[in-house]
């Protein structure tokens, strides 16, 4: 049986709850890897405590030491040595791209495409991805995984509850159409969702 993906989460895939909660939950299923770095967890959280006052730094805080306890293997070190190394468009990026490096990922999943050149990236053997088409090709590789991680994330969802038509629309509207279709395909059957 192949090794699983191994694949950088950038920030701007971590910051939104949702989408936070997709990638997580389909890691959880065994679909892929994940991998960050202490930049990458401090540039999503940092963002959501400035633009989201609502929500405590605390709470965030804790979602950050959570998800460290539930993937002990997921913090990548020793990136900072070969960071200025690297010639990306946007310098601020070159972090991700390092820590794709040393953790011998296959992918950085980011919304920030032009972001990753690809000659720089091909030099390394990996690949930058959207979101959309990662999702959807854990998908292909395990229908039931995918499954279970939607089914269990429309089971945490209890204040207020959630249907799974109402999930899948919002992966839609997060800019995630071809998961939500993927994801309307496999469930024919809406009692499974519900």
């Amino acid at each position: 049986m192949p090794e699983p993906v191994k694949a950088i989460l950038d920030a701007n895939v971590l910051y939104p709850f949702l989408l936070r909660d997709l990638l997580l939950s389909l890691a959880q299923q065994y679909l892929y890897v994940p991998k960050w770095s202490d930049d990458i967890e401090r540039e999503w959280s940092s963002h959501l405590i400035q633009n989201r006052p609502d929500i405590e730094p605390k709470i965030i805080m804790r979602i950050t030491d959570e998800m460290n306890r539930s993937f002990e293997n997921a913090k990548v070190y020793g990136y900072k040595e070969i960071e200025n190394q690297l010639q990306l468009t946007d310098p601020d990026d070159r972090h991700v791209l390092a820590a794709a490096i040393v953790s011998q990922s296959n992918v950085i999943v980011t919304f920030n495409l032009k972001d990753f050149n690809t000659e720089e990236l091909r030099k390394y053997n990996i690949d930058a991805v959207h979101p959309d088409k990662f999702v959807t090709g854990l998908i292909g590789q395990g229908e039931d995984q995918a499954k279970w991680a939607l089914r269990k994330m429309i089971l945490r969802r209890t204040n207020p509850p959630i249907t799974g038509d109402e999930l899948i629309g919002r992966l839609k509207k997060s800019g995630l159409p071809e998961t939500s279709a993927r994801f309307y395909d496999l469930f024919e059957t809406p009692p499974f969702l519900e």
